[in-house]
């Protein structure tokens, strides 16, 4: 199981860079050994990592289990109450992972804080970074965009928790989903793309305690 994230010294720099025109570059990422994961069905799917760290979810948390989150679908996602900020608060990404199950593959990235921020989910055919506009570096054929309006402004944001931002992660445990691109929030709205190999049915849904994006990817 990989946990994304950027040590304290690098993170201080790529956060106040991202602020001003989100366009940081050089993260690098380690990972977290006493960090505990989300999804513990994920971290028993047979092609996880062997290298990855392997525990039981907390009693609190709600799993989605081995089955896919929702129906899936290639059209456009949006929640019943987008764009508004909901009863979300302090929530920022602090980790992601990913993991193959029967038929498909999933994407999770957790996140500090509490509530649901609304969202919405489509294919793009110009993915650029919010704000700047700047190429994201994805070289699949297809990116999924997911924008959460609603996260945390820079005050509520601890910047030592913050992970690996701005780059395309790579070092993924998925086929179908190539790369991911994570965005700190700007303006109380936060942007994440899944490059993916061709634009695929997907199932998209929010969890609670902790607050993570799940997104399933049909591969059958």
């Amino acid at each position: 199981m990989k946990y994304h994230r950027t040590p304290t010294v690098v993170l201080r720099f790529v956060f106040a860079t991202c602020i001003v025109g989100l366009t940081a570059t050089g993260c690098s990422t380690y990972e977290r050994p006493d960090a505990t994961p989300p999804d513990a069905s994920a971290a028993s799917s047979p092609q996880t990592s062997p290298t990855q760290q392997q525990s039981e979810p907390t009693q609190q948390q709600s799993e989605p289990g081995t089955q896919p989150v929702g129906e899936f679908r290639t059209g456009s996602y949006e929640s019943d109450n987008w764009p508004d900020f909901g009863d979300a608060k302090g929530v920022y990404p602090v980790a992601m992972r990913s993991a193959v199950h029967d038929g498909f593959e999933r994407i999770v990235i957790e996140h500090a804080g509490t509530g649901t921020p609304s969202m919405l989910v489509r294919y793009t055919d110009e993915p650029m970074a919010p704000g700047s506009g700047a190429d994201l570096g994805i070289d699949q054929d297809a990116v999924l965009e997911v924008v959460w309006s609603g996260t945390s402004s820079i005050d509520d944001m601890d910047v030592d928790e913050l992970m690996q931002v701005n780059d395309p992660i790579t070092d993924l445990n998925t086929t179908a989903a190539q790369s991911v691109v994570v965005f700190p929030p700007f303006e109380a709205t936060s942007n994440y793309f899944i490059g993916l190999d061709e634009q695929r049915p997907y199932a998209v849904t929010i969890l609670q305690d902790p607050v993570r994006l799940v997104v399933d990817i049909q591969t059958d």
